[in-house]
């Protein structure tokens, strides 16, 4: 132990004292001076490919000191020999042993780096499936939907199953039920006042209001909104898109995504002109898109409808009685089941991947460094025997392996302490992911099962 702490002291202070890397008290002659010299130069070639912090408990082993003058590919027997021939007779092991690292001393400075800088958190999942068809929501983005929502008189006719109102409600809710919990909604309401008479036209005409301000859906909220309006007058669609784009006017930017959805049983009636508000919102700085559906809705009503619709760069789907709605939000269902179980499926076969390749690039650098640390001790205690077989006192070339072996089982120890280490917490952190993934899907799968 305490021949250990000399070490440790020596190589601290010989590394302070300069290039050679050796106190040595002789005078050196010319052929020392060009070779000491040469490593000078060298190590000023690659003095810092790497920047990295050692290990504690590494510190004290002189893990930077290389890559020696003939390292790696620049290996020669005779050349390491000739460099030993000339070592001065005087010297402690602990000097001789960084005269070694100078000439044949391994670089695991590419080992320790990645070993610090080693991610072993869990890969993210990619994105979750959205909620509703045409709900594909972009990832990464800030998502604003707002529904426009046709309360015409119209909308209290009856159709297979149930009166219009009442069946989109149903559907408006579900659909904001069923979006992202990041996903901001907002619903307007739009011929809610007045009547369908003519001398009630002009009240109705301007009748557009927001009754749920942008936010998460939160359901009793949501429900009471819907229950703040009936059918009642005509439809004015050009005003209420117009004014969605006010409510959307700061809306904008790279990562900002803004969707309308109408829910309508019928065509503009207030002399507006919808196509052209559609087109207006999608071409402006809010790139906004409108989708519409719409409900028991007659021929010319669906052409008009889906003009809108392209205009505003969205789609055109239509419900025609309670039957079709269901059996909507019933494909609806499967569809999404199946989404979350291919979801689960492509995230947990995600992370084993993740986890083998992270493993094998730990265990290859393991390797590695534990190949290179017993090179290094080889090659070092060969040249301790060669320096026996020129006369040296076998004393010191004895401690000379001694502290090399020391060294050696330390660098190893620690490739093989911090490679298991790792790959444990690798281990650990996708478990966790694939046990979260498939919670979450199964919880997901289950609630649309309700």
């Amino acid at each position: 132990m305490q021949r250990l702490v000399c070490f440790a002291i020596m190589i601290s202070l010989l590394m302070v004292s300069g290039c050679s890397m050796l106190m040595d008290s002789s005078p050196k002659n010319a052929a020392q001076n060009d070779r000491d010299q040469h490593v000078k130069k060298s190590s000023k070639k690659q003095p810092a490919l790497l920047k990295v912090e050692v290990p504690d408990e590494l510190i004290g082993l002189n893990v930077l000191a290389g890559p020696g003058k003939y390292n790696g590919d620049t290996y020669d027997v005779n050349q390491v020999k000739k460099e030993v021939d000339h070592f001065p007779k005087n010297l402690t092991a602990e000097q001789y042993l960084v005269k070694f690292l100078a000439l044949i001393g391994e670089d695991y400075r590419p080992y320790i780096k990645l070993n610090n800088d080693f991610n072993t958190l869990a890969r993210q999942n990619d994105q979750e499936p959205g909620g509703i068809r045409s709900a594909k929501l972009p990832q990464g983005k800030k998502v604003n939907v707002e529904v426009l929502f046709d309360s015409s008189g119209s909308m209290a006719g009856k159709v297979e199953g149930g009166v219009k109102m009442d069946l989109a409600k149903q559907a408006v809710e579900k659909f904001s039920s069923q979006l992202p919990s990041d996903v901001n909604v907002a619903l307007r309401v739009y011929g809610h006042k007045g009547s369908n008479s003519k001398s009630q036209k002009e009240i109705s005409c301007k009748s557009t209001d927001v009754v749920y301000s942008f936010g998460p859906y939160q359901d009793k909220k949501f429900q009471q909104s819907l229950n703040k309006f009936h059918p009642a007058g005509w439809t004015p669609l050009a005003d209420s898109i117009r004014a969605a784009a006010k409510d959307l006017e700061e809306e904008n930017g790279d990562n900002v995504e803004n969707i309308i959805y109408v829910v309508s049983d019928g065509e503009e009636t207030c002399g507006g002109d919808p196509v052209a508000e559609a087109r207006k919102l999608n071409g402006s700085n809010t790139d906004t898109i409108i989708n519409i559906v719409g409900f028991d809705v007659d021929n010319a009503g669906q052409r008009a409808l889906k003009k809108v619709a392209d205009a505003g760069g969205g789609k055109y789907s239509k419900v025609n009685s309670k039957e079709a709605l269901n059996e909507y939000f019933e494909g609806e269902k499967a569809r999404l089941i199946s989404e979350w179980e291919k979801w689960e499926s492509r995230n947990v076969e995600d992370s084993y991947q993740t986890e083998s390749e992270k493993i094998n690039a730990l265990e290859s650098n393991e390797k590695k460094m534990v190949d290179l640390a017993e090179l290094e001790e080889r090659r070092i205690r060969g040249y301790t025997e060669y320096m026996e077989s020129k006369g040296w006192d076998d004393r010191v070339t004895i401690d000379i392996r001694s502290i090399n072996s020391l060294r050696g089982i330390d660098l190893r120890n620690y490739a093989r302490n911090t490679g298991i280490e790792l790959r444990n917490e690798v281990r650990n952190h996708e478990l966790d992911r694939r046990n979260e993934t498939r919670e979450k899907a199964l919880n997901k799968r289950n609630k649309l099962r309700e």
